[in-house]
């Protein structure tokens, strides 16, 4: 016997719909920082995540995600894009890297030892972010000083010691490229996330 309808009608045109999604990402620690702080390198040295790393301006234009495993510690790490002055207004980057930033638990904010004014950099870092979003500042957070593996960077690490400390007690002085302090730095970001 045949399973064929003995009737066939012409079907109505079906509903569609345009929808858009926003993919969220979760991240435990998000590194934040101007472009070409280092914060590729860092994640490299840090986990098994192999971002693109290059010496020009936003080399990342996605967060790039990698999970730490050293000793007790096991949490997910996150390079935010480059972050430029008036992205709150949505300049560089803008809103996409700011909202990055709210799916994170803790920050680390990567400064260049090779600024001219690395405590000028961090607090035009923390405005940008303080204005899109004034909770984030309740957020714990680390700062770090790249490069020192740079002689001219090494030399002025007591200086700037001087000049970030009175900002928050947990300032700490890496070289995300040869991963000296690197350790220490991840050590005190999962004491932030265990005690938060």
């Amino acid at each position: 016997s045949s399973q064929e309808p003995m009737l066939a009608e012409q079907g109505d045109p079906g509903e569609t719909a345009t929808l858009t999604f926003e993919l969220k990402l979760l991240a435990d620690v998000g590194i934040v920082g101007k472009p070409n702080a280092g914060k590729s390198t860092l994640l490299s040295t840090c986990t098994r995540a192999r971002p693109k790393i290059a010496d020009y301006p936003f080399t990342t234009i996605e967060p790039e995600l990698g999970v730490v495993t050293r000793g007790d510690n096991n949490f997910v790490l996150m390079d935010i894009p480059g972050l430029l002055d008036g992205a709150h207004r949505g300049v560089g980057l803008g809103h996409e890297f700011l909202q990055h930033i709210q799916r994170t638990r803790a920050l680390i904010y990567l400064l260049d030892g090779e600024s001219v004014d690395p405590k000028r950099e961090l607090k035009e870092i923390q405005h940008e972010v303080n204005v899109f979003d004034p909770s984030v500042p309740e957020k714990p957070c680390i700062i770090a000083v790249n490069k020192i593996d740079i002689p001219d960077v090494r030399n002025k690490i007591s200086a700037l010691k001087e000049h970030l400390e009175p900002i928050t007690p947990h300032v700490y002085f890496i070289s995300a490229a040869t991963g000296e302090g690197v350790t220490e730095l991840i050590l005190e970001a999962g004491h932030i996330l265990s005690d938060n």
